[in-house]
């Protein structure tokens, strides 16, 4: 049977071909009034049918949807069903519990921005009922912002990741099948040059920082700790008994804890630093938080749009290569990938080559 360029096409094994596309559980058919209906053989033999669906997808999906709950009930021996919940009542309890796992005020802020759009171009869907086919055209959807404006590769990609988050914590709660935003392409971004600098255009770069974030950008450029780890960073996280000092993340992107060693100056940035909290750098939980100091620092330094405070990790990564240190070993002390530690090799002195044949040689005197 055909209708509406789709075949339908039930087998003897119970198997069906919906559009060339033949399933290993259960089968779909498209009814004459233009709705799907789905059946399935349950796990006590009998069979079952649900009918309404208004779209081939959505066929598509319950039935996975299925198929996973019966895989389920035969590992963990229990029923497991999906809780339907729609995306805009789920999203605020998503981010209270974001709240409880140390996230700052202003990261709250961004998430609460973001989901806000997505949730704009999902509708009044069901978490279960948004597929990859939502997802790919929401990404395509978020180029542009809700005044019209374009947006950056770098903002897309920063909602879908806000979204597969949410994803991610409903599919645990039993909301979700699936995270529709996983693995989806990313909107193409524009790779920025990193300038090394050297500590003369350090000094001078800080003086033009308020002087309330000064001792927290130079700790960054001493460090490389990405902004929210620097904003999440507790005095029991450091350890200035060893020489040299140590810190430890706990909360990293890529989801490791890693150990960053101190040097010297960031040592003395530390021990500079008096102790009011909890948290290392305390206008973390200000009314006039960090975005607007920032936003204040940019705006005295004439430097809005042309620095961001992710540059001063990149100013760490680049002095690491410019000392001579490794790709492999800039990745660890970052706590990112060795391909995007090699974006900073450009910066590795000339004689990286006949210093790294000096290491080889060491080795061999010590061996």
């Amino acid at each position: 049977m055909t209708r509406g360029g789709v075949s339908s096409r039930e087998g003897e094994n119970g198997s069906a071909k919906v559009g060339n596309k033949r399933r290993r559980f259960g089968n779909v058919k498209l009814l004459p009034h233009g709705v799907y209906r789905i059946r399935w053989v349950a796990a006590d033999g009998s069979r079952q049918q649900e009918t309404g669906m208004p779209t081939l997808d959505l066929a598509e999906l319950r039935l996975a949807a299925i198929e996973r709950e019966m895989a389920r009930a035969v590992v963990f021996g229990e029923e497991a069903t999906i809780e339907p919940i729609r995306f805009r009542v789920y999203a605020p309890a998503h981010l209270e519990r974001l709240k409880t796992r140390g996230y700052s005020p202003e990261s709250i802020k961004s998430y609460r921005k973001d989901l806000r759009m997505v949730g704009r171009l999902i509708g009044d869907k069901y978490l279960h009922q948004v597929n990859r086919t939502v997802g790919r055209r929401v990404r395509d959807r978020l180029s542009v912002t809700e005044t019209g404006r374009p947006c950056s590769g770098y903002t897309i990609n920063r909602r879908m990741a806000a979204a597969s988050s949410l994803f991610r914590e409903a599919i645990e709660d039993g909301h979700a099948v699936a995270n529709p935003f996983s693995k989806l392409t990313k909107a193409a971004t524009k790779q920025r040059e990193f300038d090394f600098l050297g500590f003369g255009a350090r000094r001078e770069l800080l003086g033009k920082i308020l002087r309330e974030l000064r001792p927290a950008a130079e700790f960054s450029m001493e460090t490389g700790l990405r902004q929210g780890e620097m904003m999440r960073l507790r005095w029991e996280d450091i350890d200035l008994t060893r020489d040299p000092g140590m810190l430890i993340v706990h909360i990293s992107k890529n989801k490791k804890p890693r150990r960053v060693s101190l040097t010297a100056r960031a040592r003395e940035v530390i021990e500079g630093i008096e102790m009011t909290g909890e948290y290392v750098f305390p206008w973390r939980d200000r009314d006039q938080g960090f975005s607007y100091l920032w936003a204040q620092s940019q705006a005295a330094a004439e430097i809005k749009g042309r620095l961001r405070w992710h540059d001063f990790r990149h100013v760490y990564a680049a002095t690491c290569a410019h000392a001579g240190i490794s790709a492999p070993e800039i990745a660890r002390l970052l706590g990112t990938s060795v391909k995007t530690a090699l974006r900073y090799m450009d910066h590795a002195p000339d004689n990286y080559h006949e210093r790294a044949v000096e290491k080889l040689e060491r080795l061999r005197q010590g061996g």
